[in-house]
């Protein structure tokens, strides 16, 4: 994973209303119907060029939409295999040219939005690294108001176990222990957290139309 210590220059606190309702349900009509203001291509169109003028609701509809996008794999694993390794051996030029076919593949990817903006702004190219950062607050946003991580029915909703450890390291929050119980199309993770004493708990959403097995 990449860790804190590349993600130091990019990460940045939100002060949010959390709770807000993720109806996937509807979402996922919003999204296909191509009448919609949030039909998935439009969402897309905007985040890709224009994401610091992106609504909290926007964000949750591309966040959580993403589920249901034509280019969704229920797991990928480039960014962490092909893309990361190049970030922490400092081959930037590389992992900047492998970031971005990546980034058109699925630009929804928090951890690959981090990866990237650390790559621009070491690069020195200001503007993409602006750009990359908005677009990673977004995402964070959308997840940080779909619950406050206090118990089942307020977990932080994500998409990605990436970006659950993402949250964790954005908020310092340095996990001890976890156990894990999967549902039809999610996995509950509850953290035992060193800096707090309460439980904090994720849901991890899927579109399970690949065949899979969770492990126990």
């Amino acid at each position: 994973m990449l860790h804190v210590k590349l993600l130091a220059l990019l990460i940045f606190a939100f002060k949010i209303c959390q709770g807000q309702e993720v109806d996937i349900d509807r979402i996922k009509i919003a999204i296909r119907d191509t009448a919609h203001q949030y039909h998935y291509p439009k969402l897309i169109a905007e985040f890709v060029s224009q994401p610091q003028y992106f609504s909290m609701e926007k964000g949750i509809n591309l966040y959580y939409g993403n589920l249901y996008a034509p280019n969704y794999k229920t797991f990928e694993f480039k960014a962490m295999t092909e893309f990361a390794p190049l970030v922490k051996k400092g081959r930037l030029r590389k992992a900047i040219s492998v970031g971005e076919e990546l980034f058109k593949e699925n630009p929804v990817n928090l951890y690959l939005l981090l990866g990237l903006g650390y790559c621009y702004k070491q690069s020195n190219q200001t503007d993409k690294a602006e750009l990359t950062r908005e677009m990673a607050a977004v995402l964070i946003r959308a997840i940080e108001a779909s619950g406050d991580g206090s118990s089942t029915e307020k977990a932080y909703k994500v998409i990605s176990v990436n970006d659950e450890y993402t949250l964790m390291e954005k908020n310092n929050w340095t996990g001890k222990t976890r156990t894990s119980k999967k549902t039809q199309n999610s996995v509950f993770d509850v953290w035992e957290i060193k800096e707090n004493t309460s439980a904090l708990y994720f849901e991890v959403l899927y579109n399970l139309k690949e065949k899979f097995i969770f492990p126990e």
